[in-house]
């Protein structure tokens, strides 16, 4: 809002051009991972995930996730390079990729990349605010959605596609996904 030159100011923002918030949010620092709640004190007293984290929430079962395939949204026209796992994660890249390569012998690299990126956005993320979470007495479930299917290999588990199941976590079609 700063940017669009209407810091706090609910009606400026209403009155702009729908173009100059689109070009807005297309050039916000940190891309689409940018996006998130703002703690203002009023509207929104606390972080939530720092609530949840608490259990400071109400005492209803969570269900926590990712898709085997989230990057390939979030990451929209990034380089699936080593080079790019390096910009990324620093120096663990390398190593965490040979690590991945090695339980995927017959995957492309970009394709290892976009695996590494996934879990280290949102796999590894989704477990330890799970296990956080359950060690305040709250139930947590976790899972992981890896359906494809084999006649149709872009027809996979990506940003979103927990819709396009029916179901979290599963494949009515083929019983596959964990």
């Amino acid at each position: 809002m700063r940017r669009l030159g209407v810091e706090n100011d609910l009606a400026a923002l209403a009155a702009l051009p729908m173009s100059d918030i689109i070009a807005a949010q297309e050039n916000a620092e940190g891309g689409l991972m940018a996006w998130r709640p703002v703690v203002d004190g009023e509207v929104l007293p606390v972080d939530p995930g720092q609530a949840l984290l608490e259990g400071r929430d109400f005492d209803v079962p969570m269900i926590v996730g990712w898709a085997a395939h989230e990057a390939d949204f979030i990451f929209q026209g990034a380089p699936f390079t080593i080079e790019e796992l390096e910009r990324q994660l620093g120096p663990q890249a390398r190593r965490l990729f040979d690590a991945y390569a090695a339980g995927r012998p017959d995957t492309k690299p970009q394709e290892v990349v976009e695996a590494v990126l996934t879990d280290w956005v949102f796999g590894m993320p989704s477990i330890a605010f799970a296990e956080a979470r359950a060690s305040s007495g709250h139930r947590t479930y976790v899972y992981h959605m890896a359906w494809g299917r084999a006649d149709d290999p872009s027809a996979r588990a990506t940003h979103g596609a927990r819709g396009a199941t029916g179901a979290v976590g599963a494949d009515r079609r083929s019983g596959s996904g964990s």
